[in-house]
């Protein structure tokens, strides 16, 4: 699966529902998330490189400026380069995920503030030093929340970015 974040600071003063239906006239699936202000396209077996053109277009067209594009097979990695990567698509080469996210800041992975100040106090800068970490000692340091961004630290994210498709049974009628 890859996954396409699509971001842009300009949408707090726009209806991100608009931009999302313009982003469904390109990719077949889209999943807003309007705590973080995100859009999320479902890239799979598309173009990659034409469908981002083609996002930029018509979210041009709708309306959006400076949007950021991230692409990558895990979510929390296309999330972290729309949100971090200037204008225009940043791409993660796949397999390169847990170094791209560990080259960040731990901000990126927006922990409370409690959670903040530990790591903090425990010389947790970048998101590699908390992934380097044993998760027994994470856990027993930083709870279920600090367990939680230290498999996000790790590239390892299983959040269900969109359903799951519905099948199409097989049908028979009788005249």
């Amino acid at each position: 699966m890859t996954f396409i974040c699509l971001y842009s600071p300009d949408w707090i003063s726009k209806p991100i529902e608009r931009m999302a239906a313009a982003a469904l006239v390109v990719v077949p699936r889209v999943s807003i998330d309007t705590g973080k202000g995100i859009i999320w396209a479902d890239g799979k077996s598309l173009g990659i490189e034409t469908v981002c053109r083609d996002l930029d277009a018509s979210l041009t067209k709708y309306g959006a400026e400076r949007v950021q594009i991230g692409v990558a097979a895990v979510p929390i990695a296309a999330e972290v380069a729309a949100r971090n990567g200037g204008n225009g698509v940043r791409l993660v080469s796949p397999g390169d995920e847990r170094d791209f996210i560990g080259g960040h800041k731990i901000d990126v992975l927006d922990p409370s503030p409690p959670l903040g100040n530990l790591f903090d106090g425990t010389g947790i800068e970048m998101c590699r030093d908390l992934a380097c970490l044993g998760q027994e000692s994470v856990e027993v340091r930083f709870g279920a929340e600090g367990e939680h961004l230290w498999r996000l630290a790790r590239a390892d994210d299983n959040r269900m970015i969109f359903a799951a498709m519905p099948r199409n049974l097989p049908q028979a009628s009788m005249d």
